[in-house]
Protein backbone atom coordinates (compact mmCIF):
# COMPACT_ATOMS: atom_id res chain seq x y z
CA UNK A 1 0.00 0.00 0.00
CA UNK A 2 1.38 3.50 -0.67
CA UNK A 3 0.29 6.71 1.48
CA UNK A 4 1.72 10.41 1.36
CA UNK A 5 4.43 11.28 3.74
CA UNK A 6 4.56 14.19 5.40
CA UNK A 7 8.31 14.39 5.07
CA UNK A 8 9.87 17.38 2.53
CA UNK A 9 7.92 18.82 -0.19
CA UNK A 10 7.75 15.33 -2.40
CA UNK A 11 7.58 12.05 0.05
CA UNK A 12 5.60 8.71 -0.38
CA UNK A 13 5.73 5.75 1.72
CA UNK A 14 5.38 2.31 0.89
CA UNK A 15 4.03 0.05 3.31
CA UNK A 16 4.02 -4.18 2.98
CA UNK A 17 1.73 -6.48 4.87
CA UNK A 18 3.66 -9.98 4.88
CA UNK A 19 0.03 -11.88 5.27
CA UNK A 20 -2.07 -9.74 3.78
CA UNK A 21 -4.12 -9.29 7.51
CA UNK A 22 -4.65 -5.53 6.52
CA UNK A 23 -7.70 -6.81 4.43
CA UNK A 24 -9.67 -6.54 7.53
CA UNK A 25 -8.18 -2.54 7.80
CA UNK A 26 -5.88 -2.95 10.70
CA UNK A 27 -2.30 -2.01 8.33
CA UNK A 28 -0.35 -0.60 11.47
CA UNK A 29 -1.12 -4.30 13.28
CA UNK A 30 0.31 -6.25 10.72
CA UNK A 31 3.67 -7.62 10.46
CA UNK A 32 5.31 -5.95 7.79
CA UNK A 33 7.71 -4.01 6.81
CA UNK A 34 7.92 -0.06 5.92
CA UNK A 35 9.90 2.19 3.08
CA UNK A 36 10.13 6.00 2.66
CA UNK A 37 10.73 8.32 -0.44
CA UNK A 38 11.87 11.47 -0.03
CA UNK A 39 13.24 14.38 -2.40
CA UNK A 40 15.26 17.48 -1.30
CA UNK A 41 16.65 19.48 -4.12
CA UNK A 42 18.30 17.24 -6.59
CA UNK A 43 18.73 14.46 -3.86
CA UNK A 44 16.64 11.66 -3.12
CA UNK A 45 16.57 9.58 0.05
CA UNK A 46 15.29 5.94 0.99
CA UNK A 47 15.21 4.87 4.16
CA UNK A 48 13.10 1.53 4.73
CA UNK A 49 13.10 -1.02 7.46
CA UNK A 50 12.61 -4.62 7.46
CA UNK A 51 11.99 -7.37 9.98
CA UNK A 52 10.29 -10.33 10.71
CA UNK A 53 8.87 -9.32 13.91
CA UNK A 54 7.44 -5.74 13.31
CA UNK A 55 4.49 -4.77 12.92
CA UNK A 56 3.70 -1.55 10.12
CA UNK A 57 3.15 1.08 12.70
CA UNK A 58 6.03 0.52 14.84
CA UNK A 59 8.04 0.46 11.24
CA UNK A 60 6.01 3.73 9.91
CA UNK A 61 7.35 5.50 12.91
CA UNK A 62 10.93 4.10 12.89
CA UNK A 63 11.12 5.05 8.90
CA UNK A 64 9.82 8.32 9.33
CA UNK A 65 11.69 9.31 12.17
CA UNK A 66 14.69 8.45 10.13
CA UNK A 67 13.63 10.28 6.70
CA UNK A 68 12.96 13.26 8.49
CA UNK A 69 16.54 13.15 9.89
CA UNK A 70 17.72 12.18 6.47
CA UNK A 71 15.58 15.54 4.89
CA UNK A 72 17.41 18.26 7.46
CA UNK A 73 20.71 16.77 6.58
CA UNK A 74 20.06 17.17 2.53
CA UNK A 75 19.41 21.10 3.08
CA UNK A 76 22.92 21.58 0.91
CA UNK A 77 21.36 20.01 -2.22
CA UNK A 78 18.25 22.26 -1.48
CA UNK A 79 18.31 25.63 -3.87
CA UNK A 80 16.93 27.79 -1.15
CA UNK A 81 19.40 26.32 1.36
CA UNK A 82 18.44 25.19 5.01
Amino acid sequence: MTEPLDVGAQGAGLATDYYGASDGGDLDGALGSYLAATRRGTAVTLVALDGGETTVGVARETVVANAQAAWDLLCRYDAEGC
